[in-house]
């Protein structure tokens, strides 16, 4: 200070000082509990700045870019609001809340397999980040049940879903992880309802050719027996026995019996009793009461009745096709014969079935009914051709494990063949072609599992040639009378359905052949049994045998 009269002596009475710092924000302001954050610190005073620290811990990578701005990375450290404290010679920053470390939201990059069945139960891995601490995951909306093996691995089950791409997402502290395609899951049809699907496809042919079969040959057997001049109350059909009602025994003679059958007896001129002759026989006790002498020409039968009885075996085993059952067919009908030459008829007809299979742990199992009609020329004294067409309706009733359905189906049904009739003496020769076609559908349904199945239509038939030979054999007071034949088949089958995965093969496709073979033992009285048995698919992938008995007796 200078006053008039002088100064005061030299000494240090005022200290200039630099300024403390000033942190007045930290961008970004958040950030993950690990560290390595790349920050910007705005404010004033940072010039010859020697650290800044994060609540203490210090921030590596510090720049000192100019007097207001530091560049930093921050340091690990728990979740919490920290301080930041810049300092430099001139000291500190006032402690404030400048950043927050927060748990970071997790991300899925993969999930293996990233596809399974709509009933769940798929072990999948999910591969990502920031995944420790994980509180849910879910696929869509549905939660899963799930194990953190560390911060980059979750084993989650898959829980039930509906079909369609669902999105996998981790839920912890920080947050839900984003979708994106990495994390998508597909829920496809559940196994039990590929088996059940699998089960149908492998199952209705089976069904469809067995009833083809026996409703043609059926029909074949009714025409026979129309044009024959002396039907037979019961005759074999290859897998059962026909049932003639309007048949009756004819008298023969030991020379020349019908369908050239010797009868018994060894005198010429004496005849074999009937049920009438049986009857007038005891009325004669009573008086004078005879019966009329026989007519040497037999009464052509204009009505004929019948029913025929099959029922067939099926056990086929191969890599995931153990295939096995039972079905029983019942056909019934009448005849018309409107010329010696030509006859039509109508008939009717029921199926049961039951087939499982170890493979698809599955059963298939339903009823059936058929109406047709069929018609029968006879263009030469050997030679006779037939057509019939019919109607079927089913009802099938399938399960596969978990899964289970009943859905209803419709059959067309045709054939024709021509047959020609030779004898060598008691020798008789019966060559024939033949062809059935048939075709069926079946309505679409959804399982007990939700899962939908759509409708299902396919065809099959089989083209045969081939001929029947039989020989009576007299044998004390019966008549023994082997038969066999042998045929050629073609089977072709067309179908809209697949299967993934599972075998489906129908029971027989393609080219093959079939052996028959039977013994009929034919009694006084005019009744008979016999056995014997079929086996077809020779030369094919899959053989199948039949066996047959029947009996009969006359009423």
């Amino acid at each position: 200070m200078t006053t008039p009269s002088g100064s005061n002596g030299a000494n240090t009475a005022y200290t200039y000082t630099t300024a403390a710092p000033a942190l007045t924000s930290v961008t970004p302001s958040s950030g993950p509990t690990a560290g390595g954050t790349s920050v910007t610190l705005s404010g004033a005073n940072f010039t010859g700045a020697t650290g800044v620290t994060f609540d203490g811990t210090a921030a590596t990578n510090v720049v000192v870019v100019n007097n207001t701005t530091i560049t930093a990375t921050t340091p690990a450290h728990a979740a919490a609001a920290v301080s930041v404290v810049v300092t430099t010679p001139a000291g500190a920053n006032g402690a404030n809340t400048a950043y927050t470390y927060a748990t970071p939201a997790p991300t899925v990059t993969s999930i293996s397999p990233n596809s399974g069945p709509s009933t769940g139960g798929t072990t999948v891995t999910i591969i990502g980040t920031n995944l420790s601490g994980a509180t849910s995951v879910k696929f869509g909306s549905n939660a899963a049940t799930f194990t953190v093996t560390n911060a980059t691995q979750i084993s989650a089950t898959s829980p039930a879903g509906a079909i369609g791409v669902a999105d996998v997402t981790v839920t912890t502290a920080g947050g839900t992880s984003a979708t994106s395609a990495a994390d998508q899951f597909t829920y496809g049809v559940p196994l039990d309802s590929q088996k059940l699907r699998a089960m149908q496809v492998a199952v209705t042919p089976v069904v469809a050719q067995i009833s083809g079969q026996a409703i043609t040959g059926a029909v074949e057997n009714a025409v026979e027996d129309g044009f024959s001049g002396n039907p037979q109350p019961v005759s074999s059909n290859g897998s059962g026995f026909t049932f003639n009602f309007g048949a009756e025994p004819r008298e023969q003679n030991a020379d020349a019996g019908a369908n050239g059958v010797r009868d018994f007896v060894n005198a010429p001129d004496r005849r074999r009793g009937s049920r009438v002759d049986d009857s007038f026989s005891a009325l004669a006790y009573a008086g004078n009461v005879t019966k009329a002498p026989p007519s040497l020409t037999a009464k052509e039968r204009e009505w004929l009745g019948w029913m025929d009885v099959r029922g067939m075996s099926t056990d086929r085993r191969s890599i995931d096709n153990d295939l096995k059952g039972d079905q029983v067919n019942a056909t019934a009908g009448l005849t018309r014969k409107l010329t010696p030459d030509f006859l039509v008829g109508a008939f009717g007809g029921y199926e049961h079935f039951d087939y499982s299979s170890n493979a698809f742990n599955g059963r298939l199992k339903g009823d059936g009914w058929t109406v047709g009609g069929y018609l029968g020329w006879r263009l030469a004294e050997h030679f006779r051709f037939d057509v019939m067409v019919g109607r079927s309706g089913i009802d099938f009733n399938g399960t596969a494990g978990t899964a289970s359905a009943t859905f209803p189906g419709s059959r067309w049904l045709a054939s024709t063949g021509l047959t020609a009739t030779y004898r060598l003496q008691d020798l008789l020769v019966q060559p024939s072609v033949r062809v059935y076609a048939l075709w069926e559908k079946e309505n679409g349904y959804i399982d007990s599992l939700g899962t939908p199945q759509p409708d299902r239509n396919f065809s099959s038939g089989r083209a045969s040639g081939g001929a029947r030979a039989s020989y009576p054999l007299p044998w004390g007071s019966v008549i023994l009378v082997p038969n066999i034949g042998l045929f050629g088949d073609y089977y072709f089958v067309g179908d809209s359905a697949t299967t993934t995965g599972l075998a489906s093969t129908p029971l027989l496709q393609g080219w093959s052949a079939r052996f028959t073979g039977a013994l009929d033992i034919k009694f006084r009285n005019g009744g008979a049994v016999s056995f014997g048995g079929e086996l077809g698919g020779l030369g094919g992938n899959v053989q199948v045998w039949t066996y047959r008995a029947r009996g009969s007796i006359p009423f």
